[in-house]
Parts: C-alpha cells; sequence; structure tokens
C-alpha cells in the first residue's frame, strides 16, 4: 500500500491509526460516543422512513449527523498525529485566523449577488419569471415522489448556490496554488456542481425520504463528495465530505437565530429575505469548515501523501 493509500485508508476508517499507534485506550475513547450517535442518526431514520417520526427525531437525525460528522474528524486527525509525531499541534495565528473567517465571506457574497441578480434580471420580467416557475416547477414534480412540498424551492437559490459553489471553488483551486486556468475551471464546474447539487438534493434525494429537514445533511453531504472527488487528485482528503456536511447542518440551524435580522430586512429584500439567507449562511459555515479542517490537516513535519500533496500544503497558508 502506497503511503498515499495508507493516509486514504487511515481518514476513511476512523481508529484504525490509533490501533497502528498502539493507542487502544483512546480508539476505544472515542468509539464510545460514536457507537451511540451512529445508534441514534440510524434509529431515527428508520422511523422517518417508516413514516412514524416526531420532530424530535428530525432533530436527532440532523443534529446526531453533525456530531457524527465532527466525531469522524476528529478521530482521524487525532489518529494522523499518533503515527505521525512530527506532525505540530494545531494552531492559527491572527492572520490565518482572519484568513479562515474571511475567505468565506466572498462565497457568502457570491451566493448573496447571484440571488440579487436574478431578482433583478429575470424576477423583474414577469413573462421569463413566471416562464422559469414553470420550468422548475415541472423539474421538481418529475424529481420528487409524490409530494410536491419542494415546489417552494424558488429558481433563484438554484442559482444562488450555483453562485456561492463558484466562489468556493475557485477559492479552493487558488488556496491550492493553481494558476488561472485551474481557477477559472473550478469556478465553471462550482457553479454547474452547485446547481445541480441543490436541485437533486431538492427533488429526487429528499424526495425519496419526503422530508424537508434532513435537506442539510443530504445537501452537505452531495456537496462534499463532488467536493473531494474534484480535488482528489491534488491529495484532497475524504475528511471533506463529514467537514462540509457539518458546515452545512450548522447553516441552516444557524437560521433559527435569525428571525428578528430576517424581519428587519425583508423590507428591502422582499419575500426572497429568507431564501437568500438559506444559501449564504450554509455556504459561509461550508466553506469554514473545510477551511479549518484544511490546515488541521496541514504536515509541516512531512506529509504521508506520496508527493501528490498539493492540496495538504494548501492548510499552511492560512
Amino acid at each position: 500500500m502506497t503511503p498515499f493509500r495508507r493516509q486514504l485508508f487511515v481518514e476513511l476508517v476512523p481508529g484504525v491509526a490509533h490501533a497502528m499507534a498502539g493507542s487502544y485506550r483512546r480508539a476505544i475513547l472515542f468509539f464510545i460516543p460514536a457507537v451511540y450517535l451512529v445508534w441514534g442518526v440510524g434509529w431515527s431514520l428508520v422511523l422517518i422512513v417508516a413514516g412514524h417520526a416526531g420532530a424530535a427525531d428530525f432533530q436527532i437525525f440532523e443534529l446526531g449527523s453533525a456530531l457524527a460528522a465532527v466525531l469522524w474528524i476528529v478521530m482521524s486527525i487525532n489518529g494522523l498525529r499518533q503515527i505521525e509525531p512530527r506532525r505540530r499541534p494545531l494552531s492559527i495565528s491572527a492572520k490565518g485566523g482572519l484568513t479562515i473567517l474571511g475567505i468565506p465571506g466572498i462565497t457568502l457574497a457570491a451566493g448573496v449577488l447571484a440571488q440579487l441578480l436574478w431578482e433583478r434580471t429575470v424576477g423583474a420580467d414577469p413573462v421569463l419569471r413566471a416562464a422559469m416557475q414553470a420550468f422548475f416547477r415541472q423539474l421538481y414534480l418529475a424529481g420528487s415522489t409524490q409530494r410536491s412540498v419542494y415546489l417552494s424551492f424558488a429558481p433563484n437559490m438554484v442559482l444562488g448556490w450555483g453562485g456561492a459553489m463558484m466562489a468556493m471553488l475557485a477559492a479552493m483551486a487558488w488556496q491550492a496554488g493553481g494558476g488561472r486556468a485551474a481557477i477559472a475551471r473550478a469556478a465553471i464546474v462550482g457553479f454547474v456542481g452547485g446547481a445541480i447539487s441543490w436541485t437533486v438534493c431538492a427533488t429526487a434525494l429528499a424526495g425519496v425520504l419526503g422530508s424537508l429537514p434532513l435537506l442539510p445533511v443530504l445537501f452537505g453531504s452531495v456537496t462534499g463528495l463532488f467536493v473531494f472527488l474534484y480535488f482528489r487528485n491534488a491529495g484532497a482528503s475524504p475528511l471533506l465530505v463529514p467537514a462540509i456536511m457539518s458546515g452545512a447542518v450548522a447553516g441552516f440551524a444557524g437560521m433559527i437565530f435569525l428571525t428578528q435580522p430576517l424581519n428587519s430586512i425583508r423590507p428591502f429584500l422582499g419575500s426572497g429575505a429568507t431564501r437568500i439567507v438559506m444559501v449564504a449562511l450554509p455556504a459561509y459555515f461550508m466553506h469554514f469548515a473545510y477551511l479549518v479542517v484544511s490546515r488541521a490537516l496541514s504536515a509541516p513535519g512531512g506529509s504521508t501523501s506520496g508527493g501528490n500533496d498539493a492540496y495538504r500544503r494548501a492548510g499552511e497558508r492560512l
């Protein structure tokens, strides 16, 4: 097994690195809460699919999934530090902290601007607006299964997620040291991928399970997998998937605390204020989670990625 494949295996299977380092006690301490979280998430999912779930079951599924993802990341990174003593503890300078907090703001702004552009162009033309709404209505009806609750997702959210993912992937490509062509390609792929990911999750995937509260976990997982597959040749870690998923859950959950602020800006943005925030806030936290994990995975003392470590070196730029 090559060093790069070994590291991927260690990251995909939490606890393996602890076993390799002989830290069985620490692995057991990690697995106790992990088993509890997986059991809770699995049982709540069974109830949801069977149609016997209450409001608490949806909350358990979302919160449990996010906590399990965070625990997976912590277990894997802690295990890597057990078998690679040269890895220094995670430390972020003031400049790095501002970078981690500031760069996702570009993603947030792109998602907002894309939706505002829609409102000022297509939304201002009643005929074009009606035509686009009819198109997406048929698309949602074709993708959902016997339910039409997802028709509430306006077309501007598709464009918003396209803009947010465009900025996110372009920033990731820049962070990994890509040139102008690589950044432009990442931006184009990000826009298409973001629009498709949201459309698929809002119709086919979410429709199969039949519940809106499951959307953050589904969309975050699909987006994380998309980002990982795009950057895998640059040494991207599979830990991106749980990181971005947990960021999506945190972003959607954060809307609970924005009820009053949304009411204050609604006169300026109209009824689209909620939809704009439903893109902007999750996009920010998804990108933020990516940057934190990227920094934690950087190995200043030496990487085991077999030379294919452009992605892992990117964390040191923070």
